[in-house]
């Protein structure tokens, strides 16, 4: 998409050129989105090219709303883990197969990742063994639950708790750390690599803008002031 496209697609909310209102909580976006979204995404995400730079206004793009969400969560209502191209390969061995610094060694069907090297961004640690590792979901399921996603088809939770169209929907990290994570979102917990926090906090706003998802006021108020958000 070229760059004036872009301007286009937005009603001139944002000036390419730089000048933007920088009251607004802007978020710098690049290289987000190439292949578009599942079925639960929105409907008017900008995706953008490789040498696309996009800001985006988290007042115009995601919104404050709290409640009690129309059914309670229960994990198995995001099945995950599924063999979406009948490779042999779910999406757990998908991603590890991605994020791996060097080529995997797969068992003998072909199906299962046995050792590659990783590194964990939340830590900074470099993994081996890909038993040691989690696949995060960036934004836990329980939250993108209260976020909005309890009102989605069971086609479009799977989608989401599988999506591998987004390169930042999922992440391999250590199983520690994505277990000391939960479900809590960035007021309440940041990856103890203080080297990956602004990214970390970069890459959540974009992806619940990604999903359509809210934010509860507290999770807003803590990333529109947080430092790695505000203008140079």
């Amino acid at each position: 998409m070229a760059t004036a496209n872009i301007a286009e697609a937005i009603d001139g909310d944002l000036d390419l050129d730089g000048d933007v209102d920088f009251q607004d909580f802007l978020i710098l976006v690049q290289n987000f989105g190439k292949q578009g979204p599942p079925s639960p995404a929105r409907t008017d995400t900008i995706y953008v090219t490789q040498t696309d730079t996009v800001f985006i206004t988290v007042r115009d793009t995601i919104y404050i709303e709290a409640g009690t969400p129309v059914i309670p969560y229960d994990r198995d209502l995001y099945k995950h883990w599924i063999d979406a191209d009948r490779d042999c390969q779910d999406t757990r061995q998908e991603v590890l197969i991605s994020e791996s610094l060097q080529p995997v060694v797969l068992d003998d069907r072909g199906c299962r990742v046995v050792s590659g090297e990783w590194l964990d961004l939340y830590t900074g640690q470099t993994f081996t063994d890909p038993s040691r590792l989690d696949i995060d979901h960036f934004i836990p399921l329980s939250e993108a639950h209260r976020s909005g996603a309890d009102t989605w088809t069971p086609e479009q939770r799977q989608a989401f708790a599988n999506d591998l169209t987004n390169e930042h929907s999922l992440i391999a990290v250590s199983a520690s750390a994505n277990r000391s994570k939960g479900d809590r979102d960035p007021a309440n917990w940041l990856p103890p690599n203080e080297s990956f926090q602004c990214e970390y906090i970069k890459r959540w706003v974009a992806v619940k803008d990604y999903f359509n998802l809210r934010m509860d006021a507290t999770e807003r108020n803590f990333l529109q002031n947080h430092p790695c958000l505000q203008d140079n």
